[in-house]
């Protein structure tokens, strides 16, 4: 039997393979302990509730509320005026 010389381990398809291998089973080992963290203790908290802010629409959020140019800041400070500071504004959802 011939035993493999140590330059045909270090081939870079072996070394390629190896690495993303164990690279795949580091991140299922930290994806379970996530899982089993998150099982034991349950969902983690959100935190304070969002401010309020005008109604937003399905898949762009505020975005048309957002004031462009020069007219910016007296937007603004008119949403702030209806709902209170701090303002919240929500994001474009995909």
């Amino acid at each position: 039997m011939a035993s493999a010389s140590p330059s045909s381990l270090l081939h870079p398809d072996k070394v390629d393979f190896y690495f993303w291998a164990s690279l795949s089973a580091v991140l299922w080992a930290a994806y379970l302990v996530a899982r089993s963290v998150q099982c034991k203790y349950g969902p983690i908290p959100r935190g304070l509730p969002y401010p309020p802010g005008p109604p937003s629409l399905p898949l762009v959020g505020n975005l048309f509320d957002i004031a462009r140019g020069s007219e910016c800041a007296a937007a603004y400070q008119k949403l702030a005026q209806k709902y209170g500071e701090p303002l919240g504004l929500h994001r474009a959802r995909t």
